[in-house]
């Protein structure tokens, strides 16, 4: 009786039975990028190869001692039946140098890490060569090849949701009932492969969806997006329709966005970007002008509904006189600081315009060169709505020119490859936002307004109750 157990030491061209029983690609594919590796001095050794159903079962065992259940335990250790150790189809490689080494080359053999928590785990990947890796699931517990048969709650794919949101997202998961497959990868052509047999999914705002995606979505099997957003402007509307793919947002807490929303507009007025920066540069001067209080101002708000509400109700503690823009007023309004007002009086009268209007054919590029020369001298723009409501060249042009005393912005066209992303070693894609952040009267924040720990949890809900919806829709013929 032999063991599976690699022995220490063992290294991918060793005849024992870890190694010579994988798979014969993902040998092959090992001991080419093991001779490739030696060139740079690094040594693959093996960890973990081919294990006995047996073997299999004591890890499980262990995992489940070791975390109290075997739902915890499958983000850990598959079952025999399951395995892709047992099936010849995995490898744990070590060390430190070789894992490192793998993950910068090792889709040019095929190699492919497979789970975000396990950095030491690899399979073979054939179209890996060509196209890269898949995305990574977050653990094994996400990988829809591990599922367990007997598991029948439904199904939602959940993608760009990065590690820092994931236990937020499996209590919503949980209470919901909902089998959630997680990968912090955005949506898209390459990534719509996770969907496969999956009839939801849910998104976030910050990748773009074109038919392209929308198709790949389809073949995948997809009839559902749900957008963890209130905006849909990211998604291809149309073609999703002409498609028969639905797609629906989400309500989330008004509240996140119109503290936001405040807290940078009196950092506007403040001049807190300057003041910041001098301090942590140990120059304790005092800003080059002195701030303006909200009470002697008049705030005019673009957009009136849940946000522009919210933000409204909290301008009036404030003292502030309210311009307000909208077709419809919602919500209970404090009638003795708010003025109904159309959109050219608004930006005429207001030392501040802040934006709550959904993006939109008619409302892209609201505020253009020409509507900018409309603003009071020494104004304020703030958005927290969406970037295309803004023209961002004329909203340069006019900055430098010193007609406007600063702006606040959250949100700015060209921003989805680049907000959410550390960029601090590379150049950033976007000449206009280069030039915003350069300004000292110009304050950004990178699409963060909605970033609350109540907001997110409302979008998690939201996002699988809508799942849960369409899907009992679909069973009982009314989708």
């Amino acid at each position: 009786m032999f063991s599976s157990t690699a022995p220490a030491g063992a290294t991918v061209f060793d005849d024992v039975p870890a190694v010579a029983n994988l798979k014969p690609e993902l040998r092959t594919a090992l001991r080419r990028a093991a001779t490739d590796a030696a060139v740079d001095g690094v040594e693959f050794f093996v960890n973990s190869g081919w294990r006995t159903p047996a073997h299999q079962e004591r890890l499980l065992n262990d995992a489940i001692a070791k975390y109290g259940s075997r739902q915890e335990a499958a983000r850990w250790v598959a079952t025999p039946e399951k395995s892709a150790h047992v099936s010849g189809d995995a490898v744990d490689i070590g060390h430190a140098e070789a894992k490192a080494w793998l993950s910068r080359h090792g889709a040019a053999y095929g190699l492919c890490q497979i789970y975000r928590n396990e950095p030491w785990h690899y399979e073979f990947r054939s179209e890996a060569i060509e196209h890269g890796c898949p995305p990574l699931y977050a653990d094994a517990a996400h990988d829809p090849r591990l599922q367990s048969t007997a598991d029948d709650r439904p199904a939602v794919v959940v993608f760009d949701c990065p590690d820092r949101d994931v236990e937020l997202l499996r209590e919503a998961a949980a209470r919901a009932g909902v089998r959630p497959i997680i990968t912090s990868a955005p949506v898209s052509a390459a990534t719509a492969e996770l969907a496969t047999g999956i009839r939801c999914i849910s998104i976030s705002h910050q990748a773009p969806v074109p038919r392209s995606v929308l198709l790949a979505l389809r073949r995948a099997g997809v009839g559902y997006i749900s957008t963890r957003s209130i905006g849909e402007d990211h998604i291809d509307i149309e073609s999703a329709r002409q498609l028969g793919i639905t797609v629906q947002n989400v309500a989330y807490s008004p509240d996140s966005v119109a503290d936001h929303t405040v807290m940078v507009m009196l950092m506007a007025l403040r001049q807190a970007k300057q003041l910041i920066n001098r301090v942590a540069a140990a120059d304790f001067r005092l800003p080059d002008r002195p701030g303006r209080e909200l009470r002697d101002l008049t705030v005019g708000v673009v957009g009136t509904g849940r946000i522009g509400t919210a933000v409204i109700t909290r301008l009036a503690e404030f003292g502030c006189r309210i311009l307000a823009h909208d077709r419809n007023l919602a919500g209970p309004m404090p009638e003795e600081s708010l003025n109904r007002s159309s959109l050219t009086g608004l930006l005429r009268n207001s030392d501040i315009v802040t934006l709550h209007t959904p993006c939109t054919p008619e409302t892209y590029h609201l505020i253009d060169a020409d509507r900018l020369a409309q603003f009071k001298p020494n104004a304020v723009l703030i958005n927290t709505g969406r970037g295309g409501l803004v023209d961002t060249p004329a909203l340069v042009r006019v900055l430098e020119s010193g007609a406007l005393a600063g702006a606040a912005l959250d949100v700015i066209e060209g921003e989805e490859e680049i907000f959410a992303n550390d960029c601090a070693d590379k150049v950033v894609a976007n000449p206009q936002l280069v030039r915003l952040q350069q300004l000292p009267n110009v304050l950004i924040t990178p699409h963060a307004a909605y970033y609350t720990e109540h907001a997110l949890t409302d979008m998690f809900v939201g996002s699988i109750t809508n799942c849960l919806a369409f899907g009992r829709a679909l069973e009982n013929g009314t989708a």
